[in-house]
């Protein structure tokens, strides 16, 4: 149980790490900080509700600037697909 317990936290601290890798600053009382660590350990101290609010804008971003879908049909076995070309590398072996 207790590797599993580690497992959560390692995919917790990633999945924060990888919301702040799209923030490129915060300014809290006219001071602005842009280094990761530094606004990753201030939010670490702050209510739940500014973490879920910075989540919903990256993730509203990220959608505005997708890539649309691209239809396309398999020559082989003339089956239509929608593929989206994304520029996360993540993406890279999965299917479109």
């Amino acid at each position: 149980m207790k590797a599993l317990d580690n497992i959560t936290l390692q995919i917790n601290d990633l999945a924060i790490s990888t919301i702040f890798d799209y923030v490129e600053s915060i300014e809290v009382g006219g001071e602005i900080e842009t280094n990761k660590n530094e606004i990753i350990d201030f939010m670490a101290n702050q209510d739940l509700t500014y973490f879920k609010q910075i989540k919903e804008v990256v993730e509203k971003n990220i959608e505005t600037w997708a890539m649309p879908g691209e239809q396309v049909v398999c020559s082989a076995c003339k089956k239509n697909n929608n593929i989206r070309i994304g520029m996360d590398t993540s993406d890279f072996f999965g299917l479109g």
